[in-house]
Order: C-alpha cells, then sequence, then structure tokens
C-alpha cells in the first residue's frame, strides 16, 4: 500500500533509526507526501491479518504515541 512504510522497532530507550527508500512516495509530484500524516503507534501493525476486530481498520497496532504532518521548512 502506498505510504504504509511498515513496522519499526525501538530499543528500551524507546530510540529508533532507520532508512527507507521508497519508489513511488515522494517529496513531491502526484504521489507528495508533503501535508499527511505520520502516527507512530505502541505496538505492531498486523497489516488486517491478526483476526481482532480492530484488525481490518487500525491494524490493531496499539495506542497512539505521537502523530506530525509532513511539511518542508527552510
Amino acid at each position: 500500500m502506498v505510504g504504509d512504510l511498515g513496522n519499526l522497532s525501538a530499543d528500551a530507550e524507546g530510540k529508533c533509526s532507520v532508512h527507507k527508500e521508497d519508489t513511488i512516495v515522494k517529496l513531491i509530484g502526484p504521489h507528495s507526501i508533503i501535508g499527511r500524516s505520520l502516527v507512530l503507534y505502541s505496538g505492531e501493525d498486523d497489516c488486517g491479518r491478526g483476526g481482532h476486530e480492530l484488525s481490518l481498520t487500525t491494524g490493531n497496532s496499539g495506542a497512539r504515541l505521537a502523530a506530525g504532518v509532513v511539511g518542508i521548512s527552510s
């Protein structure tokens, strides 16, 4: 799915470092992510395959820990 960047893991201190490359998601053009949201959840996204009532809507990924909007600054 466009925009689904997969699951990430953080260490015991809550730190996570990641490098992702995507050939569809871009900063400019018709597939720009500028103005789109980024949400961090407490659990792992089961990608709709978990059999839980929330699997098909949220991936049963737990509480929202943080959220923001992608933008460009100078």
